[in-house]
């Protein structure tokens, strides 16, 4: 059969097409390549592309402390949603009131917006009353979190301004937004706090004194923090046996005390506390009761009592009561 190639060209091409289909010498042959030494390169060749995706390193992943844990969602759907979680979708259709009548859409906003701590001053008891030191309260928009000292005076005190400093370098964040009414006292301090931290990126803002709608959030941890103030003082009165007024010292420690509390136990919507969206887990610390432990009593023969002493202990629940008489 001819071709329509040249007889140099198709004397090149002929020896192709004859291995091409299996006749004539083997070019591998030809070259000192033994059958062995093909099928090895071959098997290695399919080896590589197995290779490929079979097997992985386990990497660890960081959780979300916002979001609920396996655990978490399998014994909310074992117990029928008795109690509202404000991440469970069923939860938010069959209770449509209870995130305040607020839209998904503008949770997520809030979520994703700059964090902010509000800030406000508040008195342990209904007015201004002589000798009564002012109260400092702060509160985390996005965790939740509590912070409450006792201050010696509103505005540009060193007590203060270091007492914020620490608050904000424990939120954590690099930026963040305080807010507050636009009482001069706390604007200066919060100006103050401001100058002082170089390390996170801090913008301020200011309402009307008067508008509770913009100052409802701190309003609200305000109420809050006085009501377990009040629990933690009728605790304490019980305990000794008779009332205490507001200016004594020894209540100094009562305002930070319940904001601890309300950060480590008080558990949201989420069914999560606010130390636990913070830190992505519960606190573990053991806790122990702030008792009265000791009363002394130096009385004159008359009957008169001279001189108290009280002393605070830290006990796991044991009291013990001395008297000394002279």
């Amino acid at each position: 059969m001819g071709t329509t190639f040249s007889p140099a060209a198709e004397s090149s091409v002929s020896p192709l097409t004859v291995n091409a289909l299996g006749d004539g010498p083997d070019p591998a042959a030809s070259a000192g390549i033994g059958p062995d030494q093909v099928a090895g390169d071959l098997e290695g060749q399919a080896d590589e592309e197995e290779e490929i995706g079979e097997e992985q390193r386990q990497a660890v992943v960081k959780k979300d402390p916002k979001q609920p844990t396996r655990a978490e969602i399998e014994l909310h759907e074992a117990t029928g949603h008795v109690t509202h979680r404000s991440w469970c979708i069923h939860c938010q259709k069959a209770r449509g009131t209870a995130e305040g009548h607020r839209r998904g859409q503008e949770i997520q906003e809030e979520e994703n917006r700059i964090p902010t701590l509000s800030l406000d001053y508040c008195y342990m008891n209904d007015g201004e009353a002589d000798g009564v030191l002012p109260c400092l309260v702060v509160k985390c928009h996005k965790t939740k979190r509590y912070g409450s000292t006792v201050v010696p005076a509103k505005g540009e005190d060193a007590f203060a301004i270091a007492w914020l400093k620490g608050v904000i370098r424990e939120s954590g964040f690099k930026q963040l937004l305080m807010k507050s009414d636009g009482e001069p006292a706390i604007v200066a301090l919060k100006q103050r706090a401001k100058a002082d931290m170089n390390e996170c990126e801090i913008h301020l803002t200011e309402t009307g004194r008067d508008d509770h709608q913009a100052n409802g959030f701190i309003e609200v941890a305000v109420r809050e923090l006085k009501r377990q103030v009040r629990a933690l003082l009728s605790e304490v009165q019980s305990n000794l046996g008779f009332d205490i007024q507001v200016t004594h010292p020894s209540l100094m420690w009562i305002p930070r005390h319940a904001a601890f509390l309300l950060t480590r136990f008080r558990v949201g919507p989420d069914g999560k506390t606010a130390y636990e969206r913070t830190f992505g887990r519960s606190w573990r610390t053991p806790m122990v009761r702030l008792c009265f432990t000791d009363q002394r009593q130096t009385k004159t023969v008359e009957g008169m009592i001279l001189r108290q002493e009280y002393r605070w202990e830290c006990t796991s629940g044991l009291e013990r009561e001395t008297e000394t008489r002279s």
